[in-house]
Order: structure tokens, then C-alpha cells, then sequence
């Protein structure tokens, strides 16, 4: 048994840690590899962020544009609880039962607007000034003179 040779240390600890190298080389190339792949895809990502972005703001830019174009109110009087609809249906109404009551333009303001007038029945309001209910009456008959 002595006469055997006996292995030398050394050179077994340099083929294990050659062998060792040569793993860590082969582990080095895999995440080399998988780098690559991951900045590939964080570039594809990145891409797809930038073009959700660029379509969120042209669609927001589409609503402004789209919200800018909305036709404005005209200015005057802006009336209370739409009385002007209310009184142009009863107006109608009126006509329809007795035409000859719509040549009377004060008995009609009177009616509407009186201290138990049409306006404060229906909609438990009338205009304070009978002067916007006889604008309204005058404005409503043009269309049927």
C-alpha cells in the first residue's frame, strides 16, 4: 500500500477549480443571455407603454376638441324650473279648447301669473315680474299670428 502512488493534491485541486470556472463561465452566459432577453422585453414594454400613452392623450385631446364645439347658451334670461315650457304646453292647451282666449294677451298674464295663477299651481312658482310672463306669452304667439 505505500509503494502506491499517492494522487497529488494540487493537481486535483486545480482540475476542481478549473471544473468550478468553467461552471461559473457556463452559469455567466446563461444570465448574459437572460439579460439580453429581459432588456428585450422591458424594450418591447416600454414601447407598448408609450403607445398607450400617445392613444390616451389623442383620445383626450378627441373629447376636449369634442366638448370645446358644444353649442353655448344664448344669453338673456335664464329661466327657473323650465316655467317657459310649462306655460307654452298650457298656452297650447288653451288654444285647443278656445282659440279666441289667445288674442288676450293681458287676460293670458293674468291667468298665468295671477295670486292663483296656472304657474303657481303647477310648479308651485311664478316669475316675480309679470312682464317676462307677457316677453314669453308675445313671443310664443308670434308663431301662431
Amino acid at each position: 500500500m505505500a509503494l502506491k502512488p499517492q494522487p497529488d493534491t494540487r493537481m486535483e485541486a486545480v482540475q476542481t477549480a478549473v471544473a468550478a470556472a468553467e461552471a461559473a463561465m457556463a452559469e455567466a452566459a446563461t444570465a448574459r443571455a437572460e439579460l439580453g432577453q429581459a432588456r428585450v422585453v422591458l424594450q418591447a414594454a416600454t414601447e407598448q407603454m408609450e403607445n398607450a400613452a400617445a392613444r390616451a392623450e389623442a383620445a383626450e385631446a378627441r373629447v376636449e376638441a369634442a366638448t370645446d364645439n358644444l353649442p353655448r347658451r344664448r344669453p338673456g334670461t335664464k329661466y327657473k324650473d323650465d316655467w317657459p315650457l310649462v306655460m307654452a304646453a298650457e298656452m297650447i292647451r288653451l288654444a285647443l279648447r278656445d282659440p279666441e282666449m289667445l288674442k288676450n294677451i293681458d287676460a293670458l298674464v293674468r291667468f298665468m301669473v295671477g295670486p292663483e295663477g296656472f304657474l303657481q299651481k303647477e310648479i308651485g312658482w311664478a316669475p316675480q315680474d309679470p312682464k317676462d310672463v307677457r316677453r314669453m306669452i308675445a313671443s310664443l304667439l308670434q308663431f301662431v299670428r
